[in-house]
């Protein structure tokens, strides 16, 4: 389905160059785009080290603490999404992170990932919409389903309602049980 994605959005950039007068050389039609996508893709099936995943998440650091339920799952071998549901003094925070892993050693079962994500924290106030960033540590433990992961978490705040817009002190951890491997 990618393959077909990347291929129609290369399709559609084509076609609005050439409706805006631009003109793209003869040689771009005679490459046979469907045949280099799936070349691409053919060995490189996904070697997560799980596939879902679920747990409980935490984040501190400047503004308080924060605690609920955290779901992970990769869709390729080095992509996964993350969302959060924590709770904390007066305030509900959702966060929907992209996250990059690669092996820190080649066969090791420990990864470093890096990651953005939206977040909203609901309050008594309203709400705030947020951006977060993230780079940290993952891990198995040794002959258990479980994963522990540990991340900082910079933050820029989009609304109003906060005094300071970028807060660098946020920290993230996660113990989460294998569901699907």
């Amino acid at each position: 389905m990618k393959k077909h994605f990347l291929l129609g959005f290369i399709l559609l950039v084509i076609s609005a160059l050439n409706a805006q007068g631009y003109s793209i050389n003869n040689q771009l039609s005679r490459i046979d785009l469907p045949s280099i996508f799936e070349s691409s893709l053919k060995d490189k099936k996904p070697k997560s080290p799980f596939k879902t995943s679920v747990g409980l998440g935490i984040e501190t650091g400047g503004g308080g603490s924060i605690v609920g339920p955290s779901y992970k799952h990769y869709f390729t071998a080095n992509t996964a999404y993350n969302v959060e549901l924590l709770f904390g003094t007066g305030v509900v925070t959702t966060n929907v992170f992209y996250q990059y892993h690669k092996e820190i050693k080649k066969g090791d079962k420990m990864k470093w990932y890096n990651g953005v994500g939206l977040s909203s924290g609901f309050t008594a106030a309203g709400v705030v919409p947020f951006i977060k960033f993230m780079t940290g540590l993952e891990t198995q433990l040794p002959d258990l389903p479980l994963f522990i992961s540990a991340d900082w978490r910079p933050s820029i705040f989009l609304g109003n309602t906060v005094s300071g817009r970028f807060v660098p002190g946020r920290f993230g951890l996660s113990v989460r049980y294998v569901l699907a491997e």
